[in-house]
């Protein structure tokens, strides 16, 4: 193939090692794009490489008349990222889209993760398709207007082929998951850290306290170990230490965790370490028998009514009851799924009580399906509830920002 006539068409080449973050902090997909030289000579074949966002695509649907953006081909290579397009005749000269993506990213190869599978051959053509029809509809309005660039194809398409990254990108070269749990760049945006206002923190306590009072196994004798996965500044475990002040238990155990540990020196300073556990450690990492060496090692948090020198059974026996609160950061989509998991398989949490993105709410009855398919506990059963928040304004990086949540809450019915 002539590379000219290789290079003028443009092309989906990856999607996922970098990231679109918005303004909400959310970040998705970016989609990386070998656009046309348009008859300019480029020394280096990377510069014709730019990463996309959603946006950009439909900003360009929205300027052609035919608007064939396919929906449905752009959420199927989204949700399979991070993937690279196999090498072919059109590879550029530096030796094959690998490691053009890993010379853009800066990483190892070793690091690049792809999911790309035959099946996602198809949509691919699809999004191709798309560019190359776009770019044919310019390049015939420009030849039909003599040259004029006020069409309106025209310059979404150059906007389109600008010779620079999208906005906001952030480098995820990475697994996603674990490049968002990376402790040396602990950025809010990175992390999540959407810190939830006064009234959904005392929502959240109030939910639970709810959930735990309908408990009919429990009793004043149970051992309680309440468990904030990602406390940032304490706020939620302030409510919390309000709220069971006067709670029937024969031993209380508050500990809180956070992978960000600017954020653990902040619940320090609010909190009393005479009441709380606080440890920088990332909450999927947190064993049950972390969790029992914890408790072990702090002090009980005594309750009034049960305040007295007897010997008390402690919850680092095991059989103490426990109870997770609060709610994962505000990442992309498989990380609200697994502390749910991690709380309940792993950590043997009776009660999930977590504030969430309001898209996790569709994704609850395939997670109830995998609970109640790998209990091994023929009497009892999980069940869960959505409340759509009122109020979803959320403290993020030194400003308010509106957020669309929910409250979660998970727990088992003993069946009869």
């Amino acid at each position: 193939h002539d590379k000219t006539m290789a290079t003028s068409k443009p092309k989906v080449i990856a999607c996922g090692h970098r990231q679109i973050q918005t303004k909400s902090g959310n970040s998705f997909p970016a989609f990386l794009i070998r656009l046309p030289d348009n008859g300019i000579e480029e020394s280096d074949d990377n510069r014709r490489f730019f990463w996309r966002s959603k946006r950009d695509f439909l900003v360009l649907n929205r300027s052609t008349t035919e608007h064939s953006f396919p929906k449905k081909a752009f959420a199927k290579l989204s949700n399979q990222a991070p993937w690279v397009r196999p090498d072919d005749e059109e590879a550029p000269s530096s030796g094959g889209y690998c490691k053009l993506l890993v010379r853009d990213c800066d990483v190892s190869d070793s690091i690049i993760e792809n999911n790309f599978n035959p099946n996602m051959k198809k949509s691919l053509q699809q999004l191709d398709e798309f560019l190359l029809k776009a770019s044919s509809a310019s390049k015939q309005a420009t030849s039909d207007n003599d040259g004029d660039d006020n069409n309106s194809i025209v310059k979404a398409w150059k906007v389109f082929c600008k010779s620079e990254h999208t906005n906001h990108l952030v480098d995820d070269s990475n697994n996603s998951t674990n490049n968002l749990h990376d402790t040396h760049t602990p950025t809010a945006a990175k992390l999540g850290q959407y810190f939830a206002s006064d009234d959904n923190a005392r929502l959240v306590i109030k939910k639970m306290m709810e959930t735990l009072e309908r408990d009919d196994e429990r009793s004043t004798n149970d051992s309680l170990v309440f468990v904030e996965p990602s406390c940032g500044d304490g706020r939620i475990i302030s409510e919390l230490l309000h709220a069971t002040k006067h709670l029937k238990a024969d031993s209380i155990q508050i500990l809180g965790y956070d992978i960000d540990p600017t954020a653990i020196e902040r619940a320090k300073a609010s909190l009393s370490e005479s009441e709380v556990g606080l440890e920088c450690k990332d909450f999927l990492s947190l064993s049950k028998r972390d969790l029992l060496s914890a408790i072990a090692t702090k002090s009980s948090t005594t309750t009034e009514a049960e305040a007295s020198s007897r010997k008390r059974r402690r919850a680092d026996d095991g059989n103490g009851k426990v109870i997770v609160v609060g709610g994962p950061p505000y990442t992309p989509k498989p990380l609200p799924q697994q502390f749910i998991l991690h709380s309940i398989q792993e950590l043997k949490a009776e009660i999930v009580v977590f504030m969430l993105p309001k898209r996790c709410k569709k994704d609850a009855d395939h997670l109830l399906q995998v609970l109640n398919s790998t209990t091994n506990e023929a009497t009892s059963e999980w069940l869960y509830s959505n409340t759509e928040l009122e109020n979803i304004d959320f403290s993020f990086e030194q400003s308010t920002i509106q957020q669309p949540s929910v409250l979660q809450c998970w727990y088992k019915r003993v069946q009869t």
